[in-house]
């Protein structure tokens, strides 16, 4: 979904991920169409980009799709766990996005919990930016970078910063409603302690409730408020959760702006 303190935009809801080959894009965004956005898992370094880009376009064409839907993609693993010293995948990456630039909204690299906060790792993320030429937003799991110096930092490179919601493990960060950029950016990645650190997919397994998703709330209205607009992700995509989950953020989104109202009408 995507959020925007103007009264006038729509709260809808955005696709949790789309990984190639799971389903058509135009059935998709035929079952999605109220849905203005999705975040792109790309499980190949850049093979399927073109053609990720190519049939995205043309099923919003199809679909009638609004001229406000974009999206969000994730870089691989090459770029951000293993961190190779050749950039040249980046670039490619980025000559594959660019002609879909006008639906891009960010490019988000996740790093591992294991990229901490050391002056090579900063440099890596200085050389990651100039190489994408594209706006990125980082998701920095380890509590090492929430440092003001660090924040500043990543303020100064124009690189957004995501926050995200995942068990309190420690060392890990914690939710922020930090922003370093106009872009807001959070994602759910569900709250399994026991399977976190599983390589079989479980940590995802997950379906909030109302009330976890409630104390979220205050954190992105507070982001939305500082940014221009502000992308909110479900990623425990495990049997339909994420689906679930986004629909139930929103409806609780739509009650509290109309409860805000129905106060500043009555204390008008």
């Amino acid at each position: 979904m995507c959020l925007n303190d103007d009264p006038s935009r729509d709260e809808r809801i955005r696709l949790p991920r789309l990984e190639p080959g799971v389903l058509p894009l135009g059935t998709l965004l035929h079952g999605f169409l109220e849905a203005l956005g999705i975040e792109l898992f790309l499980l190949r370094a850049h093979a399927y980009v073109p053609s990720i880009c190519r049939r995205l376009a043309a099923s919003s064409a199809l679909c009638e799709v609004p001229e406000s839907f974009r999206f969000t993609a994730k870089l691989h693993r090459r770029l951000t766990h293993e961190r190779e010293p050749d950039l040249s995948v980046a670039r490619r990456f980025a000559a594959a996005m660019r002609p879909s630039s006008t639906r891009l909204a960010a490019v988000l690299a996740q790093f591992p919990f294991s990229f901490v906060n050391h002056p090579h790792n900063r440099a890596y993320s200085c050389r990651l930016r100039g190489a994408l030429e594209l706006p990125p937003v980082v998701e920095l799991r380890n509590a090492t970078w929430f440092e003001r110096q660090t924040l500043d930092f990543v303020r100064g490179w124009e690189i957004g910063l995501a926050t995200f919601d995942a068990p309190l493990i420690g060392g890990y960060a914690r939710p922020s409603v930090m922003v370093t950029s106009e872009l807001g950016y959070v994602r759910f990645h569900g709250r399994n302690v026991g399977s976190w650190w599983a390589r079989d997919g479980r940590r995802y397994d997950y379906r909030y409730r109302q009330r976890e998703l409630l104390s979220w709330l205050p954190r992105i209205r507070e982001i939305a408020r500082h940014t221009r607009e502000t992308f909110v992700f479900f990623n425990n995509h495990r049997v339909g959760h994420a689906v679930v989950n986004a629909q139930m953020l929103a409806k609780l989104l739509q009650r509290s702006r109309k409860a805000t109202r129905a106060i500043e009408a009555r204390t008008g």
